[in-house]
């Protein structure tokens, strides 16, 4: 099957855009804008808006990548800035995508800059009209040093962790989805102190679209 042509996107987005999508994702962190932020392994709370570079591809059928790059400025005449590449795939009831992440923060003169690699492996494959098996894991290759002000799952700021994710989604109703989910985050060991405990979160998440 053909694809289509590559997309080029070079832009500053409103600010107004992003801080609305900001507003969402805090006010909603199970909402699609908190998990946008989430799979780019930002700390929503520390979000400003920054210019963006994105080309997309998809190059056969169901298949799409896309290499994004961000870059800011910070205080002191420090810079921020992110890539991220995504490989995915969608084809009947199969949705398979496949993300990496690196972000470098730098902390100003004689300070060490602050650098976050990540990947992000999630699927969903759908078992019946109204029913949709989800999973999905998140690997920080370092150790999420901001992780414990994430209100809705905090994570430990020592080590790097693996946070894994399976559910699963009943739509009863249009516009209605009922998804009990499981949460585990394990910790590798640190290079100082104790390796913190596991943490196991069941939880049932309600979802309604007006």
């Amino acid at each position: 099957m053909i694809g289509t042509p590559p997309n080029i996107i070079i832009s500053t987005l409103r600010e107004s855009q992003y801080n609305e999508l900001k507003k969402q994702a805090l006010a909603d962190p199970l909402s699609a804008a908190a998990e946008y932020f989430t799979s780019l392994n930002i700390n929503i709370a520390e979000f400003h808006p920054e210019p963006f570079g994105m080309l997309d591809y998809s190059p056969v059928g169901g298949l799409i990548a896309e290499v994004y790059g961000e870059f800011g400025t910070g205080a002191n005449q420090t810079s921020n800035y992110m890539f991220h590449g995504l490989l995915g795939y969608q084809k009947n009831q199969l949705n398979l995508g496949l993300l990496v992440s690196n972000k470098t923060k730098q902390k100003g003169k004689d300070k060490e800059d602050e650098t976050r690699l990540a990947g992000s492996a999630f699927g969903s494959m759908q078992l019946g009209d109204r029913l949709t098996a989800l999973a999905r894991i998140d690997r920080n290759f370092d150790p999420h040093t901001t992780g414990e002000k994430i209100s809705y799952l905090p994570h430990a700021a020592t080590a790097a962790s693996n946070t894994i994710i399976l559910g699963v989604d009943w739509s009863p109703a249009v516009n209605t989805h009922i998804i009990p989910n499981l949460v585990a985050i394990l910790y590798d060991e640190p290079e100082k102190g104790d390796k913190p405990d596991m943490d196991l979160q069941p939880r049932l998440t309600l979802y309604y679209k007006f």
